[in-house]
């Protein structure tokens, strides 16, 4: 469940075809306020909360910023050099069912580390998320008013992930 890595591959393979990225969702969770929660984060967070929360309570944990998907998917196109265009509804778990060998060719030619595209991406939780009409927003004023008060910017912590996973030779 790395929406990172789900975004990284699918704007790989849209290159490796000479497409534009887009959002693969519908239009109104392309404009919805969501929030997303950088794993590094969490594992500060999961650290506070073991050895300096109060006990036994359960937080919120986020980036704690909101962002729509919009702008999110032009930073990722900006990003990665890629022309970017509107919106095009798809369902990732059919729509990259037949680019496997896609994959693995650009896995041999960059050398990547999962040559395997359908065990590298999990296009069922990229379907959920990109398909979600509805804001999705947690409160985190209890792990703030309790004293974990680290936030992160949304999109620098999606482009690091990103940049991260071509580091380690997951994605070109």
């Amino acid at each position: 469940m790395n929406i990172a890595l789900v975004i990284g591959v699918y704007a790989e393979i849209s290159r490796a075809l000479g497409i534009p990225l887009r959002f693969p969702g519908t239009d109104q969770a392309y404009s919805q306020m969501v929030q997303a929660c950088d794993s590094r984060l969490l594992a500060r967070a999961s650290l506070w909360a073991a050895n300096e929360a109060p006990g036994g309570e359960a937080y919120n944990v986020t980036n704690v910023d909101t962002f729509r998907w919009e702008r999110i998917f032009e930073d990722v196109a900006k990003h990665l050099g890629m022309t970017f265009a509107h919106p095009v509804p798809l369902t990732l778990s059919e729509h990259m069912a037949d680019k496997a060998d896609l994959w693995r060719e650009l896995a041999d030619r960059h050398d990547l580390v999962e040559p395997d595209l359908h065990k590298l991406v999990g296009w069922g939780f990229g379907d959920f998320i990109f398909n979600t009409e509805t804001d999705v927003v947690s409160d985190t004023n209890k792990i703030y008013q309790a004293g974990f008060t680290e936030r992160m910017d949304s999109s620098v912590s999606i482009l690091a992930a990103i940049d991260g996973l071509k580091a380690r030779r997951v994605i070109p």
